[in-house]
């Protein structure tokens, strides 16, 4: 499902944000990356595909864990399929989300106020002017 959903994202972002996808593609350590971030994020990337690599072989193999009923799974997957989507949004409303930390000036970077980022721009607006 994670492939499955990846694809169709890549497939549909990649006509308006190639440029977005290309930055994306480059590795978790980059020059101009706060060191603190280069720890988190390869730790995080590390446990992130732990955590893949140990759930396929509890399923298969170890069966550490009970299987969960159907309606949880279900609302799982419910839940996944909507946090992709939201990524999805977010990477089409900023063409500078990328993984990795950084002021990205070679890009132009400036400040997303569409889709998902117009809705925390507004309430962090609102918060702040009290």
């Amino acid at each position: 499902m994670l492939s499955i959903l990846r694809v169709i994202s890549l497939a549909l972002l990649w006509p308006t944000r190639r440029e977005l996808l290309t930055e994306r593609s480059k590795g978790p350590v980059q020059a101009g990356q706060p060191f603190g971030d280069r720890i988190l994020l390869v730790g995080f990337m590390a446990t992130y595909a732990a955590l893949i690599a140990f759930s396929a072989a509890d399923m298969w193999r170890l069966h550490l864990f009970p299987p969960l009923p159907a309606v949880i799974r279900v609302l799982g997957l419910a839940a996944f399929v909507v946090g992709t989507g939201i990524v999805h949004n977010a990477l089409r409303a900023n063409a500078f989300a990328v993984t990795v930390v950084r002021l990205q000036d070679e890009r132009g970077q400036v400040v997303a106020r569409e889709g998902p980022y117009g809705i925390v721009g507004t309430r962090c607006t609102r918060a702040s002017s009290r």
